[in-house]
């Protein structure tokens, strides 16, 4: 059995998707609200690629998941998020 993901541990499969999809459309909205403001010097940078390899669960996440704690699920106790995303000598807590 693989590893649970201590940010997602008490979601099933088809909650997890629901939310990245959640996630997909609050990004198009940002995306269509700040193209519509025609700001010359206002525009959205498309970092997703920067964070392949590096997303939440992944063995060197750079951001993280959901904040969800069971003291009786003790994978969820290991949770990082809320977090910043960090880098090597800079790993915040969580808040």
């Amino acid at each position: 059995m693989a590893p649970r993901c201590p940010d997602s541990s008490l979601l099933g499969s088809a909650q997890v998707q629901y939310l990245s999809t959640l996630l997909g459309q609050l990004n198009g909205q940002i995306i269509q609200t700040i193209g519509g403001l025609r700001l010359a010097n206002v525009s959205v940078v498309n970092l997703s690629s920067a964070f392949d390899g590096h997303r939440w669960c992944s063995a060197d996440p750079w951001d993280y998941g959901l904040s969800i704690i069971n003291p009786a699920d003790p994978v969820s106790l290991l949770s990082q998020a809320p977090s910043i995303p960090h880098h090597a000598g800079n790993n915040r807590s969580p808040v």
